[in-house]
């Protein structure tokens, strides 16, 4: 039994060479390349863990694009709420501006419209206060001119604060 197994161990290492001998010398790595020859480790590897991981990834992705989308939706319409905010802010504190330097400048005219009637009415007083000079020198003059000065004799008496006057002279005018 023994000789047998060695002369068909034999006769097979023989007929592979001869059959190998018609074969190019890189056959054996080129079917290793098309994986004819696989690790059942690897196999199990490319066919079972890759493509499980490979859609588990996907996944996770898929499910980030969305919430990065979310996010992106409300940080945008953030971002225009507050753009539209802020724009009607500065609108309302333009319109507040214009409002306040009107109201400013018909505060200034009213202003303006006071100082020149307080002006108006100043000159009036003082052409009156002329005016009535003028006529109390015509009038002093008149009377001057219409009267008589009469000198009395010294007299002793009394002024109005009760302080005692001796020896003056009073005129007194007559008409």
């Amino acid at each position: 039994m023994f000789l047998k197994t060695n002369q068909q161990k034999l006769i097979s290492r023989v007929f592979a060479k001869e059959y190998l001998s018609k074969l190019r010398n890189s056959t054996v790595k080129e079917l290793v390349r098309r994986g004819a020859f696989r690790n059942p480790l690897e196999t199990t590897y490319h066919f079972d863990l890759i493509p499980t991981s490979m859609i588990n990834v996907e996944n996770i992705v898929s499910d980030h694009k969305k919430i990065v989308k979310k996010l992106d939706f409300v940080f945008r319409n953030d971002v225009k709420r507050n753009a539209v905010l802020s724009h009607k802010l500065a609108l309302e504190n333009e319109v507040k501006r214009r409002k306040d330097e009107e109201i400013k400048k018909q505060l200034e005219k009213e202003k303006l419209k006071e100082l020149k009637k307080q002006r108006i009415e100043e000159q009036i007083r003082l052409k009156k206060e002329q005016e009535r000079l003028s006529l109390k020198k015509e009038i002093y003059s008149e009377l001057l001119k219409a009267c008589e000065l009469v000198d009395e004799p010294y007299q002793e008496g009394f002024d109005v604060f009760g302080s005692m006057q001796i020896n003056k002279k009073y005129g007194t005018i007559f008409f």
